[in-house]
């Protein structure tokens, strides 16, 4: 199967139609080439500063937003990470939300997720 590139037209003094496929690899890698940000390379690697102090110091859960959160939760949608459907999450809202409040805000604080990476591993049918 033969590949090929649309003919397409030059943004320049004189527009002309570009035909040739070298041609048009050109055109679009000078457009590219002059709308690319050149980033200063990092001096070390994202991630490796292990000493980091940076953390959502300003992010608490309060159990009035996650009881507001659980009993507006849409009863169409499938179940999530927890594989609760939602409509069973709505009705025992009340109970789960104390609990619910402070396992949101330990995860925040130890910058883990509990459980959320088998279930983005898994494939939905």
């Amino acid at each position: 199967m033969q590949q090929w590139i649309p003919n397409s037209i030059t943004d320049e003094r004189k527009s002309q139609m570009i035909a040739d496929d070298q041609d048009k690899a050109n055109a679009m890698a000078s457009y590219f080439g002059a709308v690319f940000t050149h980033e200063p390379l990092l001096d070390e690697e994202i991630g490796s500063n292990t000493n980091s102090t940076n953390r959502l110091l300003t992010l608490d859960f309060v159990e009035d937003d996650v009881l507001k959160a659980l009993s507006t939760l849409d009863r169409k949608n499938s179940t999530g990470p927890d594989e609760l459907h939602p409509e069973i999450l709505r009705h025992i809202a009340q109970y789960i939300t104390a609990p619910t409040t402070v396992i949101f805000n330990m995860s925040l604080d130890q910058c883990v997720t509990y459980g959320l990476e088998r279930h983005n591993r898994r494939s939905h049918t």
